[in-house]
C-alpha cells in the first residue's frame, strides 16, 4: 500500500480488507482529502494490476446526518454514496460511532443461538449447569467477545445491552426460574451465582486488562506512549489512542 506521511490520513489493512481514514476542520476539507486517498490507492492498485470494486466500498461519514446534499466519492469513474453504517471485520460501524447498533446485532444473534439448544432439555427441566455452563462459554460468549477492546470506552447503554443478551441467553439455555415464583424469571445474580459464570461487564475489563499488557510490550508502541506529541505525530493514530484509553477504562 502507499505510505502516507499524513495524520490526518492513514488506513487500515487486514488481508485483503482494507479502510481508508481521512478528517479535517469541516466536511468539504474531509471529503477533499479522502478523494484525493482514495486516488492515490487505486493508482498504487492498477500499477500493481489490481483493482478496487466500488460495489464492496462503503463510505461512512460520522457526526453526519445522510441527506441529499451528502457528498459522495468516487473510485474508478464509479459513485460511492454514503451509508448510516458499515461493517469492517465483523464490527458494525454506525455514524455516531457509537456500537449500539453493533450491540443490538451481537444481541439478537446470541439469543437466538441460545434457542437452538432447547432441543436438548427435557420440557421444563433444563439441563445441568455444568453442561449449560459450558455451552454459554464455547459457543455464545465468543460472540460478545470478539473485539472487546472496543467496549472501553463505549456508552453505559452500549454495556446494558450486552448484560441483556447475556443474561437472556442464559435462561434460554438452563430455563432457570424464579426459586419463590416459577412464573417469572431469576434475578440476575442467582443466575451467575448457579452457572458460575463471570458476568459480561467483568468478563471484558478482564479481556482488556490482559489486551493491554500484550499491547505495550510491543516495540512499537512503547516508544509511541513514550515520545511526546511533538515529537512522534503518530501518538493521535488509532492503536495509540485506543490504548490510552483502555488504560484510563481500566484505573477507572
Amino acid at each position: 500500500m502507499p505510505t502516507i506521511h499524513n495524520k490526518d490520513q492513514y488506513i487500515l489493512q487486514y488481508a485483503d480488507d482494507t479502510i481508508a481514514i481521512s478528517h479535517g476542520k469541516t466536511l468539504k476539507e474531509c471529503m477533499e482529502k479522502l478523494q484525493k486517498h482514495i486516488n492515490n490507492i487505486t493508482s498504487w492498485f492498477a500499477k500493481w494490476r489490481l483493482k478496487a470494486n466500488p460495489e464492496k466500498s462503503q463510505l461512512i461519514i460520522f457526526n453526519h446526518n445522510i441527506n441529499h446534499h451528502s457528498p459522495v466519492i468516487s473510485i474508478n469513474k464509479k459513485t460511492v454514496k454514503p451509508t448510516p453504517s458499515i461493517k469492517y471485520l465483523g464490527i458494525q460501524i454506525d455514524s455516531k460511532a457509537s456500537l449500539k447498533l453493533h450491540a443490538n446485532t451481537i444481541k439478537k444473534k446470541m439469543i437466538a443461538r441460545a434457542k437452538h439448544f432447547r432441543c436438548l432439555t427435557y420440557n421444563n427441566q433444563g439441563i445441568d449447569m455444568k453442561t449449560a455452563t459450558v455451552i454459554y462459554k464455547s459457543i455464545c460468549r465468543p460472540i460478545i467477545e470478539y473485539g472487546h477492546p472496543l467496549y472501553a470506552n463505549c456508552r453505559e447503554s452500549v454495556i446494558k445491552i450486552l448484560e441483556v443478551a447475556e443474561t437472556t441467553s442464559l435462561r434460554a439455555i438452563t430455563k432457570m426460574r424464579h426459586p419463590n415464583n416459577p412464573l417469572h424469571n431469576p434475578p440476575n445474580h442467582l443466575l451467575y451465582q448457579r452457572t458460575k459464570i463471570e458476568p459480561i461487564r467483568e468478563r471484558i475489563k478482564k479481556l482488556n486488562t490482559k489486551f493491554i499488557q500484550r499491547l505495550s510490550e510491543l516495540d512499537d508502541i512503547r516508544d509511541l506512549l513514550h515520545d511526546e506529541p511533538a515529537e512522534n505525530p503518530l501518538r493521535k493514530f488509532p492503536t495509540c489512542t485506543l490504548l490510552q484509553k483502555l488504560k484510563s477504562y481500566q484505573n477507572s
